[in-house]
C-alpha cells in the first residue's frame, strides 16, 4: 500500500538542487529557472503527481507556467514515474 503522507512529506521536503540532479540522472534536461516552477507545481499540487488520472492536468499546469517543449522534456519524470521512485 502506498503511503500518500510520507510520499507527500518527501515531495515537500525535496530541494531544488536535488530535483535538478535527479532529472539529469534520467537524461532530462531543463533550465533551472523551469525546474522551480516545476517543482513548485508538483508540491502545491502533489496529489495530482500520485494519480495517473491526473497527469494531464498536471502537465496542462506546467506547460501554462513554462512552454511545451518544457514539458516534452519533463513528461517522461511523471509518466514513467521516475519522480515517484524517488519519494518511494
Amino acid at each position: 500500500m502506498i503511503d500518500f503522507k510520507k510520499m507527500n512529506h518527501q515531495l515537500q521536503k525535496l530541494n531544488d538542487t536535488y530535483f535538478e540532479k535527479c532529472c539529469k540522472e534520467h537524461h532530462i534536461i531543463i533550465n533551472q529557472k523551469a525546474l522551480k516552477v516545476i517543482l513548485k507545481i508538483i508540491q502545491n499540487n502533489p496529489y495530482s503527481l500520485m494519480n495517473e488520472e491526473y497527469y494531464p492536468i498536471l502537465l496542462s499546469e506546467i506547460s501554462k507556467e513554462t512552454n511545451i517543449d518544457t514539458v516534452d522534456k519533463f513528461r517522461p519524470m511523471i509518466v514513467e514515474k521516475y519522480l515517484l521512485e524517488l519519494l518511494v
